[in-house]
């Protein structure tokens, strides 16, 4: 059986929450061996970008002091990041298959006849000092601001770790893909869902370290993609060296 068949690829998911719901140690070994194996995912997939002059690079920037980080978000919102989130910082970094400042991406794929459809290029904010006070300012200013329907409660508050798929290609769209702060390892991916649902994928939404594997192994970074007849010759050489995590 391939190394990367869906099968593959949903049976490794399936061995992690296993791993998860064993206990805090069997998460934690379980969760950073898979990170590492994303991690090696990505620099795979980065090396036939850079052949193919994609221009995004890194795909992946390392995330610094992410425990003070997160201490002081902890402090400012009374919740900690997801616990599978702080790893995700400490073990890849911040992720960024799209360019979001020229929006570069969006030319190349339109080059390779793939703009009929937005890529949703994997996206994860770094913790960076920027990023805290961005969202430590939203926290408050929710915090001072009367929801105005009195019969209805307000939407629970949201970390933001990714523009959504229209923004990311810099079209007007929705709201950011975001977590719910608190909890440990299974935090469902708000905002997000499948454009077509790839055959390993969690259901809507799936849980971060799902989404990571669905969208890297069996989209090649791309799920927005995923289905398209023009990104097929692409998703096979950009996961020839991959291997399943």
């Amino acid at each position: 059986m391939p190394t990367l068949s869906p099968s593959a690829i949903a049976s490794a998911h399936q061995r992690w929450l296993s791993a998860v719901s064993s206990g805090p140690d069997g998460a934690l070994t379980a969760t950073r061996a898979a990170l590492s194996g994303c991690r090696a995912a990505m620099d795979q997939i980065e090396a036939e970008l850079r052949l193919m002059n994609y221009p995004v690079q890194p795909l992946r920037t390392p995330c610094e002091n992410v425990d003070a980080a997160c201490a002081r978000l902890e402090q400012a919102i009374g919740q900690p990041p997801p616990r599978i989130l702080v790893e995700l910082w400490r073990e890849v970094g911040a992720i960024h298959f799209v360019e979001p400042g020229n929006y570069e991406h969006v030319d190349f794929w339109r080059r390779h006849g793939l703009m009929d459809e937005c890529g949703d290029g994997v996206c994860v904010e770094a913790c960076t000092p920027d990023w805290v006070d961005y969202t430590i300012e939203s926290f408050l200013d929710r915090a001072r601001s009367e929801w105005p329907d009195e019969w209805s409660e307000a939407p629970p508050f949201m970390l933001e770790i990714s523009a959504d798929r229209l923004h990311k290609d810099n079209i007007s769209g929705g709201p950011p893909y975001a977590l719910l702060p608190g909890g440990e390892w299974l935090a469902p991916l708000q905002g997000f869902s499948w454009r077509l649902q790839p055959a390993s994928a969690p259901g809507d939404p799936p849980d971060l370290m799902g989404y990571l594997r669905t969208a890297i192994l069996e989209c090649a970074g791309f799920p927005g993609f995923h289905g398209c007849v023009a990104f097929g010759p692409v998703r096979e050489r950009l996961l020839r060296h991959v291997r399943a995590f």
